[in-house]
């Protein structure tokens, strides 16, 4: 049987048990960078390269909802991209 992926309840560094809310991901990069990438939308294939600082991103769990909850931040981001070949 399978297994849910959520976090085991957990207590913190003083004794105290964690929020319900409790934090799964927090990423930060200063710099990325994605060459020779593709998307294909409606059935057309358009390649792209992105580039970009200052990523953020934050995942939670919530005990109390039973679901994740995110965010995503990054500034500036830069994307280039061939026209749509017909």
């Amino acid at each position: 049987m399978g297994q849910r992926m959520c976090p085991a309840e957990a207590v913190g560094p003083r004794g105290f048990q964690k929020t319900p809310l409790q934090t799964v991901v927090d990423l930060a990069v200063g710099h990325f960078q994605l060459t020779n990438g593709a998307v294909t939308f409606n059935s057309r294939k358009q390649d792209f390269e992105l580039r970009g600082e200052s990523l953020h991103v934050q995942l939670w769990y919530d005990m109390l909802k039973q679901g994740y909850k995110g965010e995503l931040s990054l500034v500036p981001l830069y994307v280039v991209s061939e026209k749509i070949r017909r």
